[in-house]
This record gives structure tokens, C-alpha cells and sequence, in this order.
């Protein structure tokens, strides 16, 4: 099996109170092999040059906080479409250029390479917010794209990329571009050819980055005419977008923009699950290709594709910080396919129960002395995937507490949490049917949530979670009582603990 030159892992900018974190997620992504931190700055970082962007930025996202998934919400409440918005970047504020640059000095320290990836084009509602002449789409009060004919669009986009080189320095920046709706609509740009105009604003970035010393890596979707095999229309293809049942807009083809500019940029191609016809379509013209938002437990043909790849990238769309990483599976993916990118092949209950198990005792290689109890959840809470300003309702989810008592009388008190560290009953294990349209095996994530905090442990009773917690190296436990006071009722399997040290 050949050594992939690319091993990422994609991130927002961590909140400040989550900066802690960070720094454990780097030795993980180490411990499993990971070579490359691509992180989203937007506007998240500080920039001298234009403070009213992180000024922008903190009352944009305050916008979406009055309930679960409002930023869905108002993608969709327009009469035309929008990019998806990423209130989670900084937890919604942002960081000193000090402190960025302090979390790119311990990777680099570390012998990750830091991407930066700067939204160009798309994704740029952190540029609009307080600069909406330079918007594509001057009827929308929270535009997103910027028009790519106005010349002040990229005297602030200079401005922005020279601050976020001088903080990462960094080799390659990854300049976006995915997943434009707004586009040729605005009086400077009707009437132009979609593609011509995407490819010029691609190469204006890309020789303003080579100028530097920088390659240009970006997301492929819009450089693909992605028609699936029932006809639905992705990508860089023509679209006829409608929602909920009601017409939206028409948005331009701009796949052809793949024959226009320089096949040394770096591809993110996340279409791969679709078609691996689609592929052949970067690899034919030379583009280095990266299989991109990947999950390796998903991915059933892995290795008849990856001969030609530079390699992959897994990407965490949620906050960044261990909870909401842990139940959107992916610190359970960055184990799994670091197990695929070195050749182990083996069945999937055997690889997903050895990742339970080598995540579970990576997190408490440092704790001397410890409780270990075995527990289940005799309950399902349906729930969205935390991203797109869904986030973890740890109120829902408490299903009731543990009380520790010791010799000297005093106690601890541990609260259980749905699937954060005591796991449904409901997980199992088996290699999950293809879904045609997705191209890639459908699992039911609730399965792998607990996965980092507990331990899954396969009993002729289904599953049961090994969860430890860290108690005092001179405490002695005298006795371990449940107590189910949650709304959810008595719906915790209790079935022993052990006290351990090392």
C-alpha cells in the first residue's frame, strides 16, 4: 500500500474557550498519522486592515442563535437560493491574528502543514456583511457571494488573503469556491459567459497566491457537470433549484471552466461519493485530486480508486470541539480511514469495534487512577446531525447521574448524556447497504456517536459501552448508586464498575 503524500483534516477556527481542544485534537490527528490541518479563517481571525469584517461577522452569526437550525431556516427563506452559512467558525467570533497564529506555530512545531482556507467567490457572507456593494445579489439583505466584475471585490480580498499569509505562511491556500446560487445576476455580470467568468475569478486568485510562492488548492463541485444517473443536477452542471415544491431560480452551467484554468491546483474533490465516473474528470487533465469531506467507513471501493490520489481529507462542519466531534462521528472517522490509508482491510464490525477500543484507551492513556463502569441507553433520541446550527441539547440528552461516594465521605457526581458517553442500545454493527443515489454504504451514525468517550462492548445482549472517569490517585470508592431523575425516565442499564490505576 502506497504512503498518501496528503492526510487532512478540515476544521473551523476554534472558539477561544475551545482552544484547549485544539491542541488535543493535533496530537490525535499525530497519533493517527494526519500530516495536514486545513483550517476555515473567514471571519473568524482578526484583521488589522478591516476590523468592521469581525465586527460583521459577530453580529451576522447572532442572527441565527434564537433556535436550533435557524441558519437553515433563512438559507431557505428567499426567493432565490444560498450557500449553507457557517455560524459555527469561531464559535460565532473570532481570534486574535496572536492567538491564530500561535495554534499554526504548535502544528507546524508538530510537522502538520496548516492549509488556511479563505472563502473566495462563495461562502463570503463574512466579506458582505458590511461591505453589501461589493454583493452579487443587491436584493439580498445577507448576501454571500461577491460579484466577481467589481474591481473593490478583490481590493478587499487582497487585503484579507495578505493578513491570513502573514499569520499561516503558509504553502498552499485553499481558496473555495464551491457551492455558488447567486451568480450572473447582477448588472456587471448578466450576459457573460458563467464559465469564462468563474475561470477568470479562479486564475485572478491563483496567480495573486503564485505571485507569493503559494499553490492554490480548491473545492471542485463547480468544475464538474454533475448529472446523476435519475438526472438530478449538482455541481458545476445547469440547475433548475426549487424548494419545497416552489421554483427558485435557474443557475448557470460553469463546468466548463474545468478546461480553463491551470491544472496544478489542488482539487477537494467531495463528489466522490456520487460517481466514480466523475473522477476521471480532474485525473484525465492532470489535477492533483483529493478525495475530500471523506469518510472512510463509507467509501466501499476505496481501493480500486486511490492508485491516482494525493490523498484525502475528512472534514468537521460542527463546532470544533470534542463533544460535538465525537457524536458527528468524526473522531471516529479520522481512526477509521487513518486504518484505510494504511492497507488494513478487514471486515467492519471487526475495524469499527478495534477503533471503539483504540479511541476509548487513547483518551484515557493519562488518567492514573479511575472508575470504569458498563453501561447502555435502552432508548433512541432521533436528532439532526450537529452542523448547520444544529448543536448538542445536552438538557434533552441528560438521561440521569452516577454518585460516587468515597471512604472520607464526600462524593462525585457524574451526569450521563445521550450518546456523549453512555451509548444507545440500538447500535450495531454490519456493513450497510450501498445507497444507489449516494454511492457510498448508508450507515446509521447514531451507531458510532459514542465512540471516544466509551468503549463498545459486544455481549450476547447486544451492546454495552465501557465509560471511565477520573477520580482522586489517593480516593477510595465505598460504593457507586445510579440515580434516573430525567424527563426520559429509568431508560439507563447499569450493569457493574471497576476501580482502576495504573
Amino acid at each position: 500500500m502506497r504512503k498518501f503524500e496528503h492526510r487532512c483534516v478540515k476544521v473551523f477556527i476554534p472558539a477561544r474557550e475551545n482552544i484547549p481542544f485544539f491542541y488535543e485534537l493535533i496530537d490525535l490527528m499525530l497519533h493517527y498519522g494526519y500530516n495536514k490541518l486545513m483550517i476555515e479563517v473567514g471571519g473568524a481571525m482578526e484583521y488589522e486592515r478591516h476590523p468592521e469584517i469581525n465586527e460583521g461577522w459577530i453580529e451576522y452569526c447572532k442572527k441565527f442563535t434564537d433556535y436550533q437550525g435557524q441558519s437553515v431556516d433563512v438559507q431557505h427563506s428567499k426567493q432565490w437560493s444560498k450557500n449553507s452559512i457557517h455560524m459555527e467558525n469561531g464559535g460565532g467570533n473570532f481570534l486574535t491574528k496572536k492567538e491564530v497564529h500561535d495554534l499554526v506555530e504548535y502544528c507546524k512545531k508538530c510537522g502538520i502543514d496548516v492549509i488556511p482556507e479563505v472563502p473566495c467567490l462563495s461562502h463570503c457572507d463574512y466579506m458582505l456583511t458590511r461591505h453589501p456593494e461589493l454583493a452579487e445579489r443587491a436584493e439580498d439583505d445577507l448576501p454571500d457571494t461577491y460579484c466577481p466584475s467589481n474591481s473593490g471585490s478583490y481590493e478587499l480580498l487582497w487585503d484579507i488573503l495578505d493578513e491570513v499569509i502573514e499569520v499561516f505562511e503558509p504553502n498552499t491556500v485553499q481558496i473555495g469556491h464551491d457551492e455558488f446560487c447567486s451568480f450572473c445576476v447582477c448588472d456587471k455580470c448578466k450576459g457573460k459567459d458563467p464559465a469564462r467568468l468563474y475561470a477568470d475569478d479562479i486564475i485572478k486568485i491563483y496567480n495573486y497566491l503564485k505571485d507569493r510562492g503559494i499553490k492554490t488548492e480548491m473545492w471542485g463541485d463547480k468544475l464538474l457537470n454533475a448529472i446523476t444517473d435519475d438526472g438530478r443536477h449538482f455541481g458545476g452542471s445547469f440547475r433548475v433549484i426549487e424548494h419545497a415544491d416552489k421554483f427558485l431560480e435557474r443557475i448557470p452551467e460553469t463546468y466548463a471552466s474545468i478546461d480553463m484554468i491551470p491544472n496544478d491546483i489542488i482539487i477537494d474533490h467531495w463528489y466522490w461519493s456520487m460517481s466514480v465516473d466523475w473522477d476521471n474528470d480532474f485525473l484525465s487533465r492532470g489535477f492533483p485530486m483529493i478525495f475530500s469531506n471523506f469518510s472512510g467507513y463509507k467509501c466501499y471501493d476505496f481501493y480500486q480508486r486511490c492508485d491516482n490520489l494525493l490523498g484525502v481529507s475528512i472534514s468537521n462542519w460542527s463546532l470544533l470541539n470534542c463533544d460535538h466531534m465525537q457524536r458527528n462521528c468524526v473522531l471516529y472517522n479520522i481512526a477509521y480511514t487513518s486504518k484505510l490509508l494504511c492497507g488494513i482491510d478487514k471486515p467492519f464490525k471487526e475495524t469499527a469495534l478495534e477503533v471503539s477500543k483504540e479511541l476509548y484507551e487513547y483518551r484515557i492513556r493519562n488518567i492514573k487512577k479511575y472508575v470504569e463502569v458498563t453501561h447502555r441507553a435502552d432508548i433512541r433520541l432521533e436528532h439532526q446531525a450537529f452542523v448547520d446550527g444544529y448543536m448538542i441539547d445536552k438538557e434533552g440528552d441528560y438521561l440521569g447521574k452516577y454518585t460516587v461516594t468515597f471512604s472520607d465521605k464526600s462524593t462525585l457526581e457524574v451526569p450521563l448524556y445521550y450518546n456523549l458517553n453512555v451509548g444507545t442500545s440500538s447500535a450495531k454493527f454490519y456493513d450497510a447497504p450501498i445507497k444507489a443515489e449516494y454511492g457510498v454504504r448508508m450507515y446509521d451514525e447514531q451507531n458510532f456517536e459514542a465512540t471516544y468517550s466509551c468503549m463498545f462492548i459486544d455481549t450476547q445482549d447486544g451492546i454495552y459501552y465501557k465509560y471511565a472517569f477520573e477520580i482522586p490517585e489517593n480516593a477510595s470508592v465505598t460504593d457507586i448508586k445510579l440515580i434516573q431523575d430525567s424527563k426520559h425516565g429509568n431508560v439507563v442499564s447499569f450493569k457493574g464498575y471497576e476501580v482502576k490505576e495504573r
